[in-house]
């Protein structure tokens, strides 16, 4: 194959990634602010309390993963001390996502559950926002996703620099072209800055 059938294959391929990358993002962006249009489920929450079985004798990380295994949680998790000394583990997942606070005494798990259904809406409401590798398959896929439109947009940028360089006749238009591309996203960033 010649170089700059090559390079003009790649510059298609990667340019179909972004395009539908950017088609889900723009499709999930009008559904989320059109959001009266859609019936949007209640979140339901439950609060409930148990006895502490295993006291946390060692990391709060280790004490996550007895929880994580215990109850059998999914999702993303974090965990921080409040101000009253109470332990407070955070298990995410899309649409459900629990909250558990350890007293200071060990001696009760305060349990805060908030479920929420997954219909159209909320699954493109939590598309568009979603980010991050940590978390199980649904993040990690996400994430994955989101690197490989991030490589093609270089990948996109590049090979068309490369086939500007080679198309000699039109190579003196190409420069307005390169200029937009960097003075349009330039004057938002600027406008956003020094706006009052």
């Amino acid at each position: 194959m010649k170089y700059s059938k090559l390079v003009h294959k790649i510059h298609l391929i990667s340019s179909m990634i972004i395009f539908s990358f950017l088609l889900m993002y723009l499709l999930t962006g009008i559904i989320k602010i059109n959001h009266n249009l859609f019936e949007i489920p209640p979140v339901e929450v439950s609060q409930y309390t148990v006895p502490v079985e295993k006291m946390m004798d060692g990391t709060p990380r280790e004490y996550t993963k007895y929880l994580e295994e215990k109850y059998n949680f999914r999702g993303r998790i974090n965990f921080k001390k409040d101000q009253k000394e109470n332990w407070v583990f955070n298990f995410n997942f899309p649409g459900d996502n629990i909250q558990i606070t350890l007293t200071p005494a060990q001696d009760t798990l305060h349990f805060k559950q908030w479920k929420q259904k997954m219909t159209f809406f909320t699954v493109a409401n939590r598309m568009h926002v979603q980010r991050g590798f940590k978390g199980g398959w649904a993040y990690t896929t996400w994430a994955v996703m989101y690197d490989i439109s991030c490589f093609a947009m270089i990948i996109f940028a590049v090979t068309g620099v490369l086939m500007w360089f080679r198309a000699r006749k039109r190579f003196r238009y190409g420069w307005w072209y390169l200029a937009a591309g960097i003075l349009i996203p330039m004057g938002i960033l600027c406008l956003y800055v020094f706006w009052k």
